[in-house]
């Protein structure tokens, strides 16, 4: 019985924390899909906000240091990725012709160890980058790591007016540490949840068998008590001073009464008498039949 009450419990502790398992990982998945969505929107905004003419003005190389296009963009998503607090870097880039992708502009100050400046070609570019720039999609993509940490990055593609040739992609980049301390504060009430429904089932469990270990115990003392008492019940013991008669023996009780040893002994304890004659009392009881050499 005990044993299929462990199997019972063992059982649901086991499936609450598979349901809990599988919440936590939907609540992860939905968290991370919705920041996603949040970034990309939040990046289309901004890539909307560029005017591809000026864009195209520059040339991608340290020259445009003196453009006021280029000035003017990079103060833009200056203020931009300020006003984002989520925003860790906030860029555009380029590629060349025989596939090379470069920067053109980003909002980090020339003093920052973070700056990129225009022309600096992005070695480390991932295959999620060439895919914007082959396909023209837009996408939030990583984490990727690179020389400038390991980031989760929303890619939008700018382009021509005119031509509506793609010019360039931009790049809004959120640290993966910041993006998963977001989704695992999301993930924090069914994982607690779970956890605090399994200590509980635990708790109760153990309350439940403790109870029972206290009960039986309880039970054992009271029926060994009961056995006890019973056998007081049937044990009666003389106890104290009795007055006893120097001469015929007889016994006073309480009530002032004097009473023949055997009868008060019987009255007072369950012990019982069989009578016979000690040597002495026979000899001179029947000296005749007693031989006083034996």
């Amino acid at each position: 019985m005990h044993e299929r009450k462990h199997i019972t419990v063992a059982t649901l502790v086991v499936v609450i924390l598979a349901l809990g398992l599988f919440l936590t990982w939907f609540t992860w998945n939905l968290t991370s899909r919705k920041l996603s969505e949040d970034a990309l929107e939040q990046a289309i905004l901004v890539a909307r906000s560029i005017n591809p003419e000026r864009l195209q003005s520059l040339k991608g190389n340290k020259a445009d240091l003196n453009s006021p296009d280029y000035l003017r963009i990079k103060d833009q998503l200056t203020q931009i990725r300020q006003a984002y607090r989520a925003c860790r870097f906030l860029y555009l880039m380029g590629r060349k012709s025989d596939g090379t992708v470069f920067f053109f502009v980003d909002s980090q100050p020339q003093d920052s160890k973070d700056y990129a400046p225009p022309g600096l070609i992005y070695e480390e570019v991932s295959n999620e980058y060439l895919y914007v720039f082959d396909t023209g999609k837009q996408c939030t993509v990583g984490p990727i790591k690179d020389r400038w940490g390991t980031l989760i990055t929303s890619l939008v593609p700018i382009y021509a007016y005119e031509t509506n040739e793609l010019i360039a992609v931009l790049g809004l980049d959120i640290t993966a540490r910041d993006w998963n301390k977001k989704i695992i504060l999301q993930c924090l009430l069914p994982a607690g949840l779970t956890i605090f429904i399994m200590l509980l089932i635990i708790f109760l469990f153990i309350l439940n068998r403790d109870r029972k270990i206290i009960k039986m115990q309880y039970d054992k003392k009271h029926q060994i008590a009961t056995e006890l008492q019973q056998t007081l019940q049937h044990v009666k013991r003389l106890q104290g001073i009795l007055p006893i008669c120097v001469k015929c023996k007889k016994i006073r009780d309480d009530k002032g009464y004097w009473n023949r040893i055997e009868s008060y002994i019987s009255e007072h304890s369950e012990a019982d008498f069989s009578h016979g004659i000690c040597p002495e009392c026979a000899k001179k009881l029947y000296p005749d039949y007693i031989d006083d050499d034996k």
